[in-house]
């Protein structure tokens, strides 16, 4: 693949390799200090989804794991109304995603280090030592290869990359790894289509060196914004997610006030690109999110901002501004943004995890049970807003401990997966 041919732009989100252990932890769980840094990578994966959806809104966003993480993922948390789930290893022949605006691919495929080891012996058995891989024990050796990555702006960047130290073993590693995540981008269909290039977002140690890319970052350059010099959590797409595709600061106080006091709002709105004093917005909230007015029962007129996916968004804003017990009296459509992008239909997968309404429940039903916990002041310690949500800031033996929400929430969303796992998948 020309990297250099292709209509796409990349991005390497290159901090962590994203391991299924790294994010839903070693099956069966039992290593709590595991489990928990796991429920921590989970809570900040789905953070990096609901920020490049929301920034991404009028368009569809694709999103790929292996099929671990993605049961995961989707248990217990209502995704972005315009994210679409896939899995590695289920994406050849994938055609809906030709059109969407951007793509998430999070951690890699890869075999375990007996089933490599076994198809390299089946692959090299007639080498001269078809043995060179292993070491005096009889384990595969781990090594590095330094990879070059060729960015857009003409330099060459240096990354060291693990691999297998074996020829046919980096082989049938490479078979699966960079091959899936070459076809995960490849569902953008960056060869053959026009127009403002989709970007695909790699979440991986590992990216394959033949694309061209346009930056390296860190998973916190993405939920974090650089504020006057302190580094602030972006809570506004996340409203945006838990109120099914709605922005409003009187549902965010309604929806969300784990994230925000009535006192924070406006630097929220204003991280992202939103003048609540004035409505002013920033192009990217202007070319992406629909734009409404409403009216209390007092005279007094209020902006609101919808995602182009939702069919009728004056309707659906009245319909939660009611159910927060708010006099409306009317909803006006200032701007409607035309959404692009063809909506998947659900698989399997999709299905298990139980139908929007349903995990919209259990979500708001564990982060209730969850938040009087952490709130409470039996706890000791500080309790602030984070990077991704309301946490406990606990310092013992010198060292501080950190109890996250969010994390509490993934990491029963992983339990609850994982005892579904015997559920088939087509």
């Amino acid at each position: 693949m020309r990297g250099d041919l292709l209509n796409l732009r990349a991005v390497a989100v290159c901090d962590r390799m994203l391991s299924d252990v790294e994010l839903v932890g070693p099956k069966g769980g039992g290593d709590h200090a595991a489990m928990n840094a796991a429920s921590i990578q989970l809570a900040r994966v789905r953070r990096v989804i609901s920020i490049i959806c929301g920034e991404n809104a009028a368009g569809r966003v694709l999103v790929g794991s292996t099929l671990r993480v993605r049961r995961g993922l989707q248990m217990a948390w209502l995704p972005p109304v315009n994210a679409d789930f896939v899995h590695y290893g289920a994406l050849r022949g994938l055609d809906f995603a030709k059109n969407h605006a951007a793509a998430i691919s999070i951690g890699r495929q890869e075999l375990s280090p007996t089933v490599t080891s076994d198809l390299a012996a089946a692959l090299g058995y007639d080498d001269a030592d078809p043995s060179e891989s292993l070491d005096k024990d009889g384990e595969t050796v781990r090594a590095t290869e330094r990879r070059i990555l060729r960015m857009r702006d003409g330099r060459d960047v240096f990354m060291d990359v693990p691999v297998m130290a074996g020829r046919w073993e980096r082989q049938v590693q490479s078979q699966y790894r960079e091959e899936e995540l070459r076809q995960f981008a490849g569902r953008l269909r960056p060869v053959f289509r026009g127009g403002i290039p989709p970007v695909w977002y790699a979440m991986t140690q590992a990216p394959p060196g033949e694309f061209i890319w346009d930056e390296l970052v860190a998973s916190t350059d993405l939920t974090l914004a650089d504020v006057d010099g302190s580094d602030l959590p972006r809570n506004l797409f996340e409203i945006a997610r838990r109120g099914g595709g709605l922005l409003s600061p009187e549902l965010a106080l309604e929806d969300c006030p784990d994230l925000c006091a009535l006192e924070m709002m406006v630097q929220i709105f204003t991280i992202d690109g939103i003048d609540l004093r004035t409505g002013i917005e920033a192009d990217q909230i202007r070319d992406h999110w629909s734009k409404l007015n409403w009216r209390d029962g007092l005279g007094t007129w209020h902006f609101a901002w919808a995602s182009p996916w939702l069919d009728d968004p004056a309707a659906a804003a009245k319909l939660a501004l009611k159910r927060a017990r708010y006099d409306v009296r009317e909803v006006a459509t200032l701007r409607r943004v035309r959404p692009i992008g063809e909506k998947k239909a659900w698989d399997e997968v999709d299905k298990t995890a139980g139908s929007l309404m349903s995990r919209h429940e259990m979500e708001s039903n564990w982060r209730d049970e969850y938040r009087g916990g952490i709130l409470s002041s039996a706890s000791g310690g500080f309790v602030g807003v984070g990077e991704i949500g309301l946490e406990r800031r606990v310092r013992r033996h010198g060292i501080e401990i950190r109890h996250s929400l969010e994390a509490l929430l993934a990491a029963r969303s992983t339990r609850n997966a994982e005892a579904d796992q015997n559920t088939p998948i087509a």
